[in-house]
């Protein structure tokens, strides 16, 4: 379609777009605008919620590398090369030849000089830490004023990033290797990431409270150590000028550049070749399982052992030229100790918060957890302040994900924002639309909380000293808006016994509604997974574990899956199968051991289905191809190969079933009038008779009593009629609504 003015309207795929020449007079009358519509997702906030919510997970270990990270590594391995001094020289793995760059000088001298007048604004103290970030940067040899470069290059942008409580460098300069080229394609488009390997930062936290003593330190400019090789250093090239008047220079970045997409990856992976090429397993163990990108965290039972750990793991980390700074003890160094280097690098001095930043993954925290090392607690502290500017969907977002509780010792507060982070989900508010008053007034009182947050001290060892036996107890519970575990360890010397808060988990109910025994049962799976991560992460072993839950529905699955070791050696251990026939029969038993019926869905009387395991899995119950035959009593040389798998599957039924049914019947005991039936109550029907994941389900319609008063029999609706069953016949499903004494 043509406009009288002569540009084209075209519908595309991608929606309206206008091309073609513009009248020259209409030019001169005003100005061009060009309006991009993108999605309202801040890009900032989107990254904070991403860390906050991947600290709130439990990461399972990865077993697996994709191609892209496999070549990562390779390049790694066969690219990198040690210094005279023994620096790592690496390559940037780079997946697509830097070819296909576009120019870049041109949008980082706008960039420039669009910086240049901020800092003209700010103070000059501002301007001056800029400055002085600079200057160290050549007077390190970290960058290189250069008069002539290739013509394969890339100009990095970049920005100043103020941090008000660090005790080193005030004022961070930030590499922005995202920026697009002209033809849209960044350096970091054009580098491979690498696999994660920078530590687990829930892992060291959990070993840091295992013993007595602990030390912190940090790698100094940890990035900075590394030099890139010199052929590609000219993609890391930047515009900087101190004094406006003179022009404008070009310097040449000589190191790994914080704001790369590499960067990580390189840094760590030459921590972890240290670690590989060291000859002592204690300093392997602390650079691989204790370092948390450029922070160390460790902890040990003896103080002479872990100073020399120390010593011997700054030692390493020297050779490579990674020179560890800021020591902290939860002990006072003694100057005889033969420990000068630990001792004239160290920042002991007084009861002070160590604030936990961890390679500033959050700058500037709602909430942050921190060790004071005199005291040897762990505290919180915030430095929100509430704004008097109104409370949008956006302040919301940015506040609460800046909450850094990795342990989750603050979850019973920390639960309220993530509930209202839903909220405003469901809501469907743009970011800065006005919020209904509810949510404000909840808002409001979360803000009050954070402030009296700051006076709850934990102490870091949860342990007792010299303790004769060590258990741990994981309590799991659900309701209809959030579920949780936390864990305890409960320590005893001799009639002393200690208990301490070791780690808690929150999360949020689903945002469709569940059933309260399906949330119970999310809980103790978290309890589970809670115990998984303590249990790989700790080096100290327990004399005991309990798991603790006032769910019937959680205890009645437990005794289900116990007896399917017993029954699974029965049935298959002694026969000859091929790996696929072992195969399918385990996966047979698998449905078979989640069908077992769990609780009822809902309270509609003529509804008679059952929660199951195979709800959690995929959302529905789990079927099974139907065999017509029964082949239990068959001889095996009758059968042929796919029949003996399927005997074994229904051996197993049978045997497993038949236990199931009674463990549920044990729980509910039929003794005197204790446990009565209601109207429409959900029941199982014994029936042994039924094959693989088939259960006979019903009603109630009502109960019949005896001569003694004692009702012994009721009438069960059931999918095929009324039928009439005693009570030693019926295992009812219990759920919130009946609920069922245990004697």
């Amino acid at each position: 379609m043509r406009l009288p003015s002569g540009p084209f309207l075209q519908n595309t795929k991608l929606g309206w777009i206008i091309s073609g020449p513009i009248d020259s007079s209409i030019v001169r009358r005003g100005h061009v605008q060009c309006n991009v519509s993108t999605e309202l997702s801040p890009s900032t906030i989107d990254d904070q919620l991403r860390k906050f919510w991947e600290l709130e997970e439990l990461t399972l270990p990865r077993n697996s590398h994709t191609e892209d990270e496999l070549a990562c590594e390779q390049s790694f391995v066969t690219n990198t090369t040690r210094d005279n001094h023994g620096r790592f020289v690496v390559h940037i793995p780079l997946r697509n030849s830097a070819e296909v760059l576009g120019e870049s000088y041109s949008q980082a001298k706008r960039r420039f000089l669009a910086l240049e007048k901020r800092l003209s604004r700010a103070p000059s103290s501002y301007k001056q830490l800029y400055v002085d970030f600079m200057r160290e940067y050549v007077d390190l040899g970290h960058m290189t004023k250069v008069d002539t470069y290739s013509n394969l290059n890339y100009f990095l942008p970049h920005h100043g990033v103020f941090r008000e409580h660090s005790t080193t460098t005030k004022l961070r300069v930030v590499f922005d290797a995202s920026a697009a080229t002209c033809n849209g394609i960044s350096f970091n488009d054009i580098q491979r990431v690498g696999p994660p390997i920078q530590g687990d930062l829930l892992g060291i936290l959990l070993r840091f409270r295992q013993f007595r003593f602990t030390a912190k330190a940090d790698c100094a400019k940890m990035y900075r150590q590394v030099l890139v090789a010199p052929s590609q250093r000219d993609l890391q090239l930047i515009i900087w000028r101190e004094d406006t008047s003179k022009p404008l220079d070009v310097y040449r970045l000589n190191t790994v550049t914080y704001g790369t997409a590499s960067a990580p990856f390189l840094s760590v992976r030459c921590l972890k070749q240290l670690a590989t090429e060291c000859s002592d397993p204690e300093v392997r163990r602390v650079i691989n399982n204790d370092m948390y990108v450029d922070d160390l965290l460790t902890s040990g039972e003896v103080k002479v052992d872990l100073l020399k750990i120390c010593k011997d793991t700054a030692d390493t980390l020297s050779s490579g030229c990674f020179p560890l700074r800021k020591w902290v003890f939860n002990f006072e160094l003694d100057e005889d100790a033969g420990l000068a280097s630990l001792n004239n690098n160290n920042d002991n001095t007084q009861n002070t918060f160590r604030d936990f930043n961890f390679n500033d993954n959050i700058q500037s925290k709602t909430l942050g957890l921190g060790w004071c090392n005199v005291s040897d607690e762990l505290n919180f502290n915030t430095q929100f302040q509430p704004s008097d500017t109104s409370i949008t969907k956006r302040t919301i977002l940015s506040t609460v994900s800046q909450i850094f509780d990795p342990l989750g010792l603050l979850s019973p507060s920390v639960i309220i924002g993530k509930v209202l982070l839903q909220k405003l989900w469901l809501l469907k508010l743009q970011w800065d639309d006005p919020l209904p008053t509810d949510v404000i007034k909840t808002w409001n009182r979360f803000v009050i909380d954070l402030s009296y947050l700051s006076a709850i001290k934990i102490p870091r060892h949860v342990f007792q000293c010299n303790s004769t036996r060590n258990e741990l107890h994981i309590f799991t519970d659900a309701s209809q808006t959030a579920y949780g575990a936390c864990a305890y360890v409960r320590s005893i010397r001799g009639d002393n016994v200690q208990v301490r808060l070791l780690i808690s988990k929150g999360k949020v109910a689903p945002l469709k509604p569940v059933s309260i025994p399906r949330l119970e049962l999310c809980g103790a799976v978290l309890g589970a997974r809670l115990y998984d991560k303590i249990n790989s992460s700790l080096t100290r072993k327990f004399d005991d574990v309990t798991f603790w839950t006032d769910s019937t529905i959680v205890l009645g699955w437990l005794p289900g899956v116990k007896s399917c070791k017993y029954h699974l050696r029965r049935v298959v251990g002694g026969a000859h199968l091929t790996f696929e026939e072992l195969t399918t029969v385990l996966t047979q038993i698998e449905a078979v051991l989640n069908s077992r019926q769990l609780a009822p869905l809902s309270s509609d009387p003529a509804d008679y289905s059952p929660l199951s395991p195979g709800h959690f899995l995929i959302g529905r119950p789990l079927t099974a191809p139907v065999c017509e035959e029964d082949l239990t009593q068959e001889p095996i040389h009758r059968l042929t190969r796919y029949q003996r798998v399927e005997q074994l599957r229904q051996h197993f039924w049978t045997r497993w079933a038949k236990e199931y049914v009674s463990e549920l019947q044990t729980r509910t005991k039929w003794r005197q009038n204790s446990a009565e039936l209601s109207p429409d109550q959900l029941v199982l029907n014994k029936d042994s008779s039924l094959p693989p994941l088939k259960w006979q389900l019903g009603r109630v319609v009502r109960t019949i009593n005896g001569s003694d008063g004692i009702a012994r029999v009721a009438d069960i609706r059931t999918s095929s009629g009324v039928l009439r069953r005693a009570y030693t016949k019926i295992c009812p499903l219990v759920d919130n609504e009946h609920s069922w004494r245990e004697t």
